[in-house]
């Protein structure tokens, strides 16, 4: 990783699977968390992050909220394709 990208892990899965105790570890280890980020306001949140400098980010998002799963689809998409994030998606069962 570059110092101009951005390490951006995404924490995802079933109810009571660990995605909170996940993303507390990840706090341990540095990066700058979210948890239960709703997945239509993740774009706005990591852009707010990225002007502030922040470049190690671990966003909790829930999976069972059925009218996001769409919008986090595309976000994670777009994510993927941009060159200057590093994009890692952990999904808990």
């Amino acid at each position: 990783m570059s110092e101009s990208e951005t390490l951006i892990v995404v924490v995802t899965g079933m109810s009571g699977a660990g995605r909170s105790t996940v993303v507390h570890a990840l706090e341990d280890l540095g990066f700058f968390c979210v948890d239960n980020l709703p997945a239509p306001v993740v774009d706005a949140t990591l852009e707010a992050l990225e002007r502030s400098g922040v470049r190690r980010i671990a966003l909790g998002i829930d999976a069972r909220v059925r009218s996001y799963l769409g919008e986090a689809t595309r976000v994670l998409e777009r994510l993927a394709e941009d060159p200057s994030k590093q994009l890692a998606v952990l999904f808990l069962d």
